[in-house]
């Protein structure tokens, strides 16, 4: 039979170990109402396949109760303070009569109004906490998107009635993506010993490179079921050419230096 042959010389060489696994976005959260009330307005970005930036409003939710809520709490807030300014004077007052009495022992905390200023100080701190509470439920009704993402599903329509915590829609990440792959035991040792923050080139199933991945963590138990060891990695999203949550892809991470073995084509290995 005609056979080839290939020179080849012993020297160091750089190992790299290849896996495949599944690109996943980083967050894939379901983002629910946190107050009640009508929705009446929706964004025409708002639907399913849609890619939205972070802080986009999506739609509007009747504000009408909270806008009268933090109206109250205003007025609240402005009692609270009239009445602190009414314990301070108070308690100004009393210490001056007291150094006019000429009485020389000290005066007591209730001759000098002491527990109503603190009870007054009490007062303006909880109504500043309301409003805060207030001013949070009326934006509340502004439904914004957490992050820069990809909506995969509507859960709501215009008009239609929603109560807090319920289901409004879901988003994934489109920029940070995430890639979860296996190694047996020979590959682990073929791996470099320093793994964490080890770069790798991450390819299509065409072979071309869609972005670079960044190893965070894993190695630190071994599955029960496939007896191998999990590796976690989150591509760079400046790197990142074409990659996409869902796609299958390889990875290929640097393992370790090879001193004295001889680099064959990948054709020469057979069953046999």
């Amino acid at each position: 039979p005609v056979v080839s042959y290939t020179n080849a010389q012993a020297s160091t060489h750089q190992n790299e170990i290849s896996a495949f696994g599944e690109l996943k976005p980083k967050w894939d959260v379901t983002v629910k109402a946190q107050v009640s009330g009508p929705i009446t307005s929706i964004d025409p970005l708002f639907e399913s396949g849609s890619l939205v930036t972070s802080n986009s409003v999506l739609m509007h939710i009747n504000d009408s109760p909270y806008l009268s809520g933090k109206c109250s709490a205003e007025v609240v807030l402005a009692e609270a303070k009239l009445q602190l300014l009414q314990a301070k004077k108070k308690t100004k007052l009393a210490q001056q009569d007291w150094h006019r009495s000429g009485i020389n022992t000290l005066p007591s905390d209730l001759t000098l109004f002491k527990p109503q200023l603190i009870i007054a100080k009490k007062v303006l701190n909880s109504a500043k906490q309301q409003l805060l509470v207030a001013e949070n439920n009326l934006s509340y009704t502004h439904i914004k998107t957490p992050f820069t993402g990809i909506i995969t599903e509507r859960m709501v329509g215009l008009g239609q009635q929603v109560v807090e915590g319920e289901p409004l829609l879901r988003m994934i990440d489109h920029l940070n993506l995430r890639l979860a792959v296996s190694f047996s035991e020979i590959q682990w040792q073929n791996l470099s010993l320093n793994k964490i923050n080890t770069q790798a080139k991450v390819y299509s199933s065409t072979g071309e490179v869609v972005a670079t991945a960044t190893i965070v963590r894993g190695g630190h138990l071994l599955n029960s079921e496939t007896r191998q060891y999990p590796l976690f990695m989150e591509l760079n999203a400046i790197d990142n050419i074409s990659a996409v949550s869902g796609q299958f892809v390889q990875v290929r991470i640097p393992g370790k230096l090879l001193n004295k073995h001889f680099k064959l084509p990948e054709s020469a290995l057979t069953r046999d």
